[in-house]
Order: C-alpha cells, then structure tokens, then sequence
C-alpha cells in the first residue's frame, strides 16, 4: 500500500512539473504568435491607394470588350476540371488595381469582373466563384481567383492572349 501511495505521489510532482513547464512553453508559444501576427499585420497589409494616386495612375489603353472576355474565358476553361461545364458571367470593364502578395508592387490595370460556376470533379456545380482580370490593351497582366474565402492576385508579364487564344480553344 506504501509504494502505491509513493507511486501516485512521484506521477503527481512529474506530472505538476511537466504541467508547469507546458504551460511555460505555451506561453512562450502565444508570445511569438502574436509578435508574427503583429509584423504580418504592419508589412503584408497595406492600405488600398488614395484617391489621388488612382487618378494619377496608369491603367494603359482599354481592352476591347470582346478580347477581354475572351481571354478571360480562355483562361478560365484552362484551370476547371470541367471547362465545357463552365457558366460564365461577365461585368463590365472598369479601372482597377491589385497588389500581388504582402506588400507586393502595385499595379494599375482595366478589370475585367467575372463570376464562374462549373462542375467539379463529383459532376456537381460548385457554386459562382468571383474571377478578376487585368489589362493593359491587348495584354492580360494579372488575374485574381476565388481561393478559401479570399482572393488571390497574380501578376502576370503582358501575356498576350490575342495570338494564343486561337491555339486554346
């Protein structure tokens, strides 16, 4: 009965102690998770630019309509699973910007707003996902895609869709 009770008192100082020093690395821990959520939150989330840096921008030469969608299309049926399946509506195009990554470059373009609902990988639609295209003439610059929740913005080098649509469709 003696060496039960030593058991259970040796278990009890072991596992306060190990209780203490988890709970010091858990602190530790929620230390360095806040400073990294802190230095992400003053480099990768800058503002969007003032009204007086839109209007002095450079969004280049308009895309006609017809090039910008498209192209838009092209590229869209390129990444679906299902391309034929896709329901693509389109918005109007306006002045836009997007920034690429944290704090990436900003850049000044014509948008293209879309909306994609196709079929996934089960045959059943997913739902409209938003879709956003950038131009500089006839030149795609970057795109934005629906990813969890949230957009993804990528830049792109002036690809010029015009000579590759026909290869495409």
């Amino acid at each position: 009965m003696a060496t039960i009770l030593m058991n259970v008192g040796i278990y009890d100082i072991l596992n306060f102690k190990l209780a203490k020093k988890g709970a010091e690395a858990m602190r530790v821990f929620l230390v360095l998770f806040v400073m990294l959520i802190g230095a992400v939150g003053l480099t990768g989330c800058a503002t969007a630019p003032t009204a007086e840096m839109l209007n002095a921008a450079d969004y280049g030469i308009m895309p006609t309509t017809t090039f910008a969608k498209d192209s838009a299309s092209t590229w869209i049926k390129m990444r679906l699973k299902d391309p034929d399946s896709a329901q693509i509506t389109y918005g109007d195009i306006d002045r836009g910007w997007f920034r690429e990554g944290f704090g990436g470059k900003t850049r000044y373009a014509w948008r293209l707003p879309t909306s994609v609902n196709a079929k996934n990988s089960f045959g059943g639609y997913t739902g409209a996902k938003p879709w956003m295209f950038y131009f500089h003439g006839e030149k795609m610059v970057g795109f934005g895609e629906h990813y969890r929740g949230g957009m993804i913005y990528v830049e792109m080098d002036g690809v010029d869709w015009g000579e590759s649509n026909a290869n495409l469709k």
